[in-house]
């Protein structure tokens, strides 16, 4: 089902994958418990935009929305004052990854959504992996958010066919492989 909407809606990035063998950081298994800071490191695009990335479990993640301006993009909500928070929404099919990272496979979110939810201190997976203060609803549960410091976006979508945009605050979309070779 998560592919068939990708199908649908041009889609954020929050998640080119390092590929395996890349990882150089160790995670910080409950880092809001141990009150640590998260090891960021940290990737460039074709356009010299510098971007965080966060080690989850043995996999290495996007921890801000891509921004690259060399592929066909939007803005989120049609909206250019989006652009610094949400990055860009993009044709998943036509995303260029930079050097070294690759689109998640379904396996790939798959190891996510297990070591999160393994590893979680909050209510939910939501909850884990959101920027809190973002998403409306998740803001008066008295609970953290952002656990992993993966900071999934409400950014919506936009419709491929039309000039619509839609869900802005409410849905993040994610761009990832539709099979995995």
């Amino acid at each position: 089902m998560l592919f068939s909407l990708l199908g649908l809606c041009l889609l954020t990035i929050t998640s080119c994958k390092g590929q395996e063998g890349t990882n150089t950081q160790e995670t910080c298994e409950y880092y809001c418990q141990l009150d640590c800071t998260p090891n960021f490191g940290e990737v460039r695009d074709q356009d010299g935009n510098k971007y965080k990335t966060i080690v989850i479990g043995k996999e290495t993640w996007m921890a801000e929305n891509l921004a690259y301006a060399g592929d066909k993009h939007y803005s989120a909500n049609g909206s250019p004052d989006n652009d610094k928070e949400y990055g860009y929404l993009y044709h998943c099919e036509k995303v260029t990854c930079h050097a070294g990272f690759r689109l998640p496979s379904r396996e790939d979110f798959e190891k996510l959504l297990y070591y999160v939810e393994s590893h979680r201190l909050s209510d939910s997976l939501f909850l884990a992996l959101i920027k809190k203060e973002a998403w409306p609803e998740a803001v008066g549960t008295g609970q953290n958010g952002n656990e992993f410091a993966f900071a999934a976006l409400p950014a919506g979508c936009k419709l491929p066919q039309a000039n619509s945009f839609l869900l802005f605050g409410q849905v993040a979309y994610f761009c990832g492989q539709t099979s995995t070779t």
